[in-house]
């Protein structure tokens, strides 16, 4: 199932630095996948089976890990190992993320970043094929770390799990903050029936039963108000608009 965005964003972030607590000690993963990620019932991420060596060929089933005993044999899982690793070439840090980049992908989507009924299907797919695109839902600094993790060219992804963890921190910084705001919009800007309601209940109160031009007033601002017009709500058109003051006689 896919997290919520805010849930998903830490995990991320916590992912990010174990990698790169990883590659500081000299280690590549080289099978990053969603079974290789726990998530503790404190909530903290936990990576699993670092250096899987075992499997000595290309599986038949797309989601079993294949491992290298030798030179010229690859060591993954199909569907989230990078090119290089599919064409069983020397690999560093950068496989891991792009295995990471298709991780993120299937966090924040729900759906793989590369799909095939096949092994060969998801090989080509690995080797020659873009994602789909993401949804617009997803923040666009999230967009932008997920395709730069998926770029084909090692030398064009991230150079380190250490900045990938940043530019994620940062990224998910500006998010909330952004969500933040809407938020906080949200509370403090009642909707406009909410506001008409509370005037109503307001001229209709005993201070202002009477007071006909004070309510003709407050009716003309609000409405110009709520209908993006607060900015025109100037003295010499409340002179002319609602106290009927005549343009020749009426002094601003």
């Amino acid at each position: 199932l896919k997290p919520p965005l805010r849930k998903a964003l830490e995990m991320a972030e916590q992912i990010a630095e174990a990698l790169a607590a990883a590659h500081a000690a000299g280690v590549t993963h080289r099978d990053l996948k969603p079974d290789n990620v726990m998530v503790t019932r404190d909530g903290r991420v936990k990576l699993l089976d670092f250096g899987v060596a075992k499997t000595m060929a290309l599986p038949a089933e797309t989601d079993e890990t294949v491992a290298r005993h030798a030179e010229g044999l690859v060591t993954g899982t199909v569907g989230y190992m990078a090119p290089e690793q599919i064409r069983a070439v020397a690999v560093d840090g950068r496989a891991d993320i792009f295995s990471f980049g298709a991780l993120l992908y299937e966090l924040l989507t729900g759906n793989r970043a590369f799909a095939g009924e096949t092994t060969a299907d998801l090989v080509a797919a690995v080797l020659h094929a873009e994602p789909p695109e993401i949804s617009v839902k997803v923040p666009e600094a999230m967009r932008q770390i997920i395709l730069r993790c998926l770029e084909k060219n090692p030398d064009q992804r991230f150079q380190s799990a250490r900045d990938l963890a940043f530019a994620i921190r940062q990224a998910a910084s500006t998010t909330t903050s952004a969500a933040a705001d809407v938020h906080d919009r949200a509370i403090a800007s009642p909707s406009p029936s909410t506001v008409r309601e509370q005037l109503a209940r307001l001229i209709a109160s005993n201070q202002l039963t009477h007071a006909e031009r004070l309510s003709v007033l407050l009716r003309f601002i609000v409405e110009e108000t709520l209908n993006g017009r607060a900015a025109q709500l100037k003295e010499a058109r409340i002179g002319l608009d609602v106290f009927g003051r005549k343009p020749d006689s009426y002094d601003p």
